[in-house]
């Protein structure tokens, strides 16, 4: 090379063949500035009988300046290191205790196990900033293709007389990163592609001590080996940022697609345009760790697929801090969940999925704070798994939220589509704008402190593409502290599986139970209910039926089973078409029972165009509580009130056909100002009465006699 010095600057021109190095070409001091600028070949170390086989080194660490600065500009020529030498590098520069800056402007491609594309390393103390543009290709095992690191210290070796910087085992520069050493900073601005094929090769790679990393990557990644990140930066105590705008791929077990960690506090923010897809085992799409506290922020704009047990998106913070997601792109993984994101401490977790989640095992989603804080999920788009529950969310002290907008499924036996719960006090809202197709729970809350559960459900079918688990509700609320539970469905059918049913609200504290729905309940299987309300706590219950439950003549199983706690009671107001129960022992509605409390009152309100009854003949049945029965419709069947203070009244416009025996116990009454016809026009049957008969001015007494 054609090389010129100018006080701290050296400059090559010309015929750059053999590469430039030192202390070959020049000495430090005092070259502090390398320049490399209207080459005429390419760099091609070992060629033409050299015995170079780097092609750019400059080694700054013994130079005391505050900048060490490496500029190469190739144009359209590049670097070629065919050698397979160990350590036959691209281009690198090295500094201690000063600020180093690598611009490379030309395509690099190397050979050689631990040869580095480019590469810019700090010791002690020193800012790495390295500039690249052009595309970087290694084949050689542990050869990244951009490479920064800032460390504590350097390992040494005697060569030729001079002290040179040497590599490790595995290729790595010797020196120890730590909260002691290595305290600086690390850019990355690459725009090209990049292409390693080597075990633990890594495409992009930044690792330091204590400071700040900022990743800016514009450009295909793809890494072939095993143990082979397409991106990584990983710090002691580091804010990382990491942009990537280009489709990044791994193929090698153990290798991420991007990768961010810091060992201690610090914050991770990664930004990615583009498709992300790993083949091998233990490889994440995206994989962001915090060992202490701090923030991690997410965002990918593209599909994100992974294969095997590797998750799509991680994001695992320690200590207390917050997580943030926004996946804009459909997401699909293996046997592992989709997206995990997990606070040890405390914090909050929100994400905003765009996409598809698709996942052949494990969640889809699985949030978990282990301290306080609050949990916020929507999906715009399905998701869906085959074995475990779909999306689960778990926190100590704060609010769940989560809302899906698309048709999503957990279809294996015993598998929810959103499960959520708090330990401590909180609110948790579940609400589903479209279908569910589940093996369990549609939407399940469990509240363990004080605080509301609001569920909303558009459709749930429970088994429709497999069988459900036994005793599998639709919607499940359990609350065990003090707050409500509000629960909002249409439809929900579960025609597939023993015991379980539409929906389920149990509360044992202090609060009321609301329930309302507003299209059909259907199911077919035995012991499987419409709706089941039981309050064992302080609070009443209020279920208005607007659509249709329908239980198959081949369940025997209540269309409602209602029960309340003493001091306080129910009222059910059926407005829907039919509310019919199942058969063998089943009931329209049944009034509950619990450890003998009398001191309770249900009222029931039968609506004007509403049917009641039940395949079994018994249309509603009580055991010691007060009840009352408001029919404006068409109550049909037998009535079991047993002991309490009763009322039925059949109202104006009410049309009761009794079965055999209307049981209101003992001096309590009906009142019948409607139309009573026992057995139905056109058949003959008996009705016994126990209680008084009271006929009011409007009431119709319509009959069939046997002349025989």
């Amino acid at each position: 090379a054609d090389c010129a010095e100018n006080g701290e600057t050296l400059t090559c021109t010309g015929d750059v063949s053999e590469g430039v190095s030192n202390p070959r070409d020049f000495t430090v001091p005092p070259i502090n500035i390398l320049v490399i600028e209207d080459a005429t070949t390419d760099i091609t170390p070992g060629q033409g009988g050299s015995q170079e086989t780097e092609g750019v080194f400059f080694r700054g660490e013994f130079s005391d300046a505050d900048e060490i600065r490496l500029d190469v500009d190739l144009g359209n020529l590049q670097v070629n290191n065919t050698l397979t030498d160990d350590g036959a590098l691209g281009v690198a520069a090295t500094a201690q205790e000063s600020n180093l800056t690598v611009t490379m402007r030309g395509n690099i491609s190397t050979a050689g196990s631990n040869s580095n594309a480019l590469a810019g390393a700090t010791a002690v103390a020193g800012n790495v900033t390295i500039n690249s543009t052009g595309d970087r290709t290694t084949s050689g095992a542990r050869s990244h293709g951009v490479y920064g690191t800032v460390l504590g210290t350097f390992g040494f070796a005697q060569q030729n007389g001079q002290q040179i910087i040497i590599l490790d085992e595995t290729g790595e520069v010797i020196g120890v990163p730590g909260p002691n050493g290595g305290n600086a900073d690390i850019s990355i601005t690459h725009s090209g592609s990049i292409l390693t094929t080597g075990d633990g090769a890594d495409g992009v790679r930044a690792f330091l001590g204590t400071g700040g990393i900022a990743l800016d990557l514009a450009g295909d990644v793809e890494t072939r080996g095993v143990g082979s990140e397409a991106i990584i930066a990983q710090g002691v105590a580091s804010d990382i940022l990491v942009s990537s705008v280009g489709n990044v791929t791994t193929l090698g077990a153990n290798s991420a697609a991007i990768g961010a960690a810091t060992l201690a506090n610090g914050t991770i923010d990664i930004r990615s345009i583009g498709d992300i897809t790993t083949s091998g085992a233990q490889s994440q799409g995206i994989n962001a760790g915090i060992g202490g506290d701090g923030n991690i922020a997410i965002a990918s704009n593209g599909i994100l697929r992974t294969n095997g047990d590797s998750t799509a998106v991680q994001a695992v913070l320690i200590g207390n801090g917050d997580i943030a997601l926004d996946l804009q792109g459909d997401l699909r993984s293996g046997s592992a969940s989709g997206v995990i994101a997990r606070i040890g401490g405390n914090g909050s977790i929100s994400a905003n999925i765009d996409g598809r989640v698709i996942n052949d095992r494990f969640n889809a989603v699985n949030a978990l704070i282990s301290g306080d804080g609050d949990i916020d999920l929507m999906f715009e788009e399905s998701f869906s798994t085959s074995i475990f529950t779909a999306v689960r969310a778990e926190t100590g002290n704060g609010d769940i939220t989560i809302e899906v907008n698309e048709n999503s499924r957990a279809s294996g036996t015993g598998n929810d589509a959103i499960s959520a719960l708090v330990r401590g006090d909180g609110n948790i809202s579940l609400k589903a704008n479209a279908n569910l197709e589940v093996g369990s729970a549609g939407l399940r809350a469990r509240l363990v402190g004080d605080g509301d559960i609001t569920l909303e459900a558009e459709q749930i079918s429970l088994g429709s593409s497999s069988t459900p688990e036994a005793g599998a509700f639709g919607l499940f609320a359990e609350h065990f502290g003090a707050g409500n539970i509000s629960i909002t469905a249409n439809d929900v059918i579960f025609p597939r599986r023993v015991g379980g049913g539409g929906i389920y609200a149990d509360h044992a504290g202090a609060g009321d139970i609301v329930i309302t729905t507003h299209e059909q309940i259907f199911g077919v299987r035995t012991d499987s209910v419409g709706i089941l309300a039981f309050h064992q706590g302080a609070g009443d219950v209020l279920i208005d039926v607007n659509g249709d439950i329908a239980i198959s003549s081949q369940n025997s199983s209540d269309a409602l089973q209602v029960s309340a706690s003493n001091g306080f009671g129910s009222i059910v107001n059926l407005n829907a078409e039919t509310i019919t129960g199942g058969s063998d022992g089943a009931v329209g509605v049944a009034f509950v029972q619990i450890d003998d409390r009398t001191d309770v009152d249900h009222v029931l309100n039968i609506g004007e165009d509403t049917t009641l009854s039940a395949g079994s003949g018994v249309a509603v049945f009580a055991a010691g509580t007060n009840d009352t029965i408001n029919n404006r419709g068409i109550l049909v069947g037998s009535l079991g009130l047993g002991t309490g203070t009763n009322l039925l009244h059949n109202m104006q416009g009410g049309l009761f056909i009794s079965g055999p025996l209307i049981d209101l116990a003992a001096g309590n009454t009906f009142l019948n100002e409607g139309t009573l016809s026992p057995g139905g026009q056109g058949t003959i049957a008996t009705t016994q009465i126990i209680g008084d008969l009271v006929l009011g001015a409007s009431s119709i007494l319509r009959l069939d006699i046997d002349s025989m």
